[in-house]
């Protein structure tokens, strides 16, 4: 049984680990999307 939940614990610990840096990269995505749109609007401006 406790084979059965050392393995659990390692899947989660996996998939934890992979969606903290699935939402790291989003959000890295997001912010240097934000900042090329700004760019180009000011390149719009002037």
């Amino acid at each position: 049984m406790a084979v059965v939940n050392k393995e659990r614990e390692r899947v989660a610990t996996r998939l934890f680990a992979r969606t903290q840096k699935y939402l790291a990269e989003r959000e890295l995505l997001r912010i240097t999307e934000g900042a090329e749109r700004e760019r180009f609007m000011r390149f719009l401006i002037i």
